[in-house]
């Protein structure tokens, strides 16, 4: 039996959604390569895609800072409540900068909660 599509698509698949854990940027990048280089296939590629983003938005949970854990990727800037920018989206938390921006919450207010996609433990 012959697959409609080549491994090569199978591979920006799973390229896709590692992309989808990286940022937004690399994922819109690829989202549209895939698009464009498999468009005879396009009901497939499309279907791919929503059951991946129907799965991110599944992935990405509203924390508060105590929550907060290493190895966590920040989904949207943190800032204080003036708008500065503490760590940006696509950040993945280390135990330093963590404890850096707990440090940092108790004397200036952070706008919480916090997006992440919660990670895999970071070795350092």
């Amino acid at each position: 039996m012959a697959f409609p599509f080549s491994i090569n698509f199978c591979a920006l698949y799973f390229t896709l959604s590692e992309a989808l854990l990286i940022n937004d940027i690399e994922y819109k990048m690829i989202k549209h390569f895939l698009e464009k280089e498999f468009r005879q296939h396009i009901n497939l590629v499309e279907r791919l895609i929503f059951i991946l983003e129907e799965e991110e938005e599944v992935r990405i949970r509203k924390v508060k800072i105590s929550d907060l854990m290493s190895g966590d990727l920040i989904h949207a800037d943190i800032r204080t409540q003036e708008g500065i920018l503490l760590i940006g989206s696509g950040t993945q938390l280390t135990a330093n900068l963590l404890s850096m921006l707990r440090k940092y919450s108790r004397h200036e207010k952070v706008v919480e909660p916090i997006y992440i996609k919660p990670g895999l433990v970071i070795k350092q």
